[in-house]
């Protein structure tokens, strides 16, 4: 995937300007098509139709100017609820999300339709003509464009009751919290595939590497591996990834190592920065850390003394078990990706399990530890997760978060029948499994 494409519709899901603008522009060639229509298809009523038409113009003055004036306040009033949803979450579940709410084709949707029914209507309002103003003498009312704008009138109605019933929806950290974890484990599901590597590890050759430089600074948005794999096949050459999307990078930073022998060096580095994207924000695209910090602000919140809902960081630690449960029985990943020849080309820092669980239950366990039904919850968590049949490797790293967990949470707790309970959970687990 060329990364310029990959910038392009990024900007284009997590913005609220195309879908409304190209609604918008659909709606002017409709508009413009049916007037068409209406001049050269009915110029005249038909006979015995004249009950279906608006055969005045002032009445279709009126039509037209009634539904374009309600539906640009309906549009003020969906831009209002939807910045009120946005300004509700990111204040009360973290400003991540907000990438959620801006890809939401829903939202989009809504303010489109009311934009593009405003336009058509006007457009199609300015060609109404009395005789006494018309360019051949006689009223001109376009029938068929006015039918249109009444079909869009009752579209924007029903688009409407959907909008309303979708924002609060929205804003239920229910409904967050699922998404964000069936996002994290189709990452995970990728990111983990569930069929053997046949690629075995081997280290890279940096005895007489080049180092390539980034030239900006930023986040890694996005890396364009199978195109790493094409160009050090057709050079002839191996690399090493130094970084991963979602890390941030300094003006520079040392991106790559490439071992081989290279004429052109300069040249080669230059294509090679083609290759790898940087921005101002982490985005859940390829950034799996992003995905699962989501999560684990949620539940940061969550526990805070001022919210105090242990409930909800409940769900976000159900929905991270999930994800690592999801992963628990796939092969390890081997950090060396080959060519269609079978040869290794390009050497990455494979996230591997032993990280997904740092990642997740170390991000939590400072959290969580301190508050006692939290810190049973994640029992049932791990509980959930050993439960499955997963490598022995595995196994021990999971093991291995809940004896940290144990003795983090017995610390924490004051009360002697609260420990008790903790250290009985978690020792029926550990011996268990």
């Amino acid at each position: 995937m060329k990364l310029w494409l990959f910038q392009v519709m990024f900007n284009i899901r997590h913005s609220y300007w195309f879908i409304p603008s190209a609604m918008a522009i659909a709606a002017i060639a409709l508009a413009v098509i049916m007037v068409a229509a209406d001049i050269y298809f009915l110029p005249d009523i038909p006979s015995g139709y004249e009950w279906l038409f608006s055969s005045q113009p002032d009445g279709a003055r009126a039509i037209l100017s009634t539904v374009a004036g309600s539906t640009i306040t309906v549009a003020g009033v969906v831009f209002s609820m939807t910045i009120m949803s946005v300004s509700h979450a990111t204040a009360n579940y973290g400003s991540r999300l907000l990438l959620r709410f801006l890809d939401d084709r829903r939202n989009q949707f809504s303010l489109g339709t009311f934009t593009a029914t405003f336009i058509y209507c006007l457009l199609v309002l300015r060609t109404v003509s009395n005789a006494d103003s018309g360019a051949d003498g006689t009223d001109f009312v376009p029938h068929l464009a006015i039918f249109v704008a009444l079909g869009l009138s009752l579209m924007s109605v029903a688009v409407l009751i959907a909008f309303i019933h979708h924002v609060p929806d929205t804003i239920h950290i229910g409904g967050i919290t699922a998404d964000r974890g069936r996002a994290l484990s189709e990452r995970l599901d990728t990111t983990f595939p569930a069929e053997p590597s046949d690629s075995v590890d081997i280290a890279f050759d940096d005895a007489s590497s080049h180092t390539v430089a980034s030239e900006n600074s930023g986040y890694m948005q996005a890396l364009d591996i199978d195109g790493l794999v094409k160009f050090a096949r057709q050079r002839d050459i191996t690399l090493q990834v130094l970084k991963m999307p979602g890390q941030f990078i300094t003006h520079n930073a040392p991106v790559f190592k490439v071992a081989g022998s290279l004429d052109d060096f300069s040249d080669c580095a230059n294509e090679m920065r083609q290759y790898f994207s940087l921005g101002r924000q982490r985005t859940p695209s390829q950034d799996i850390l992003f995905l699962i910090e989501e999560l684990v602000q949620i539940a940061a919140r969550a526990l805070s003394p001022g919210i105090n809902d242990p409930f909800t960081a409940n769900t976000c630690m159900d929905w991270l078990g999930n994800g690592v449960a999801t992963v628990a029985n796939r092969p390890r990943r081997a950090g060396v990706v080959r060519d269609s020849d079978d040869a290794a080309r390009v050497f990455l820092t494979a996230f591997d399990f032993d990280d997904l669980c740092d990642a997740v239950f170390s991000s939590l366990r400072s959290y969580t530890s301190q508050d006692y039904n939290a810190s049973m919850h994640m029992a049932s968590v791990f509980e959930l997760i050993l439960s499955t049949t997963i490598p022995g490797a595995n196994r021990n790293a999971v093991q291995r978060h809940a004896e940290h967990y144990l003795e983090d949470s017995l610390t924490a707790c004051r009360s002697t029948v609260d420990a008790a309970k903790l250290k009985s959970a978690y020792t029926a687990l550990l011996e268990t499994h």
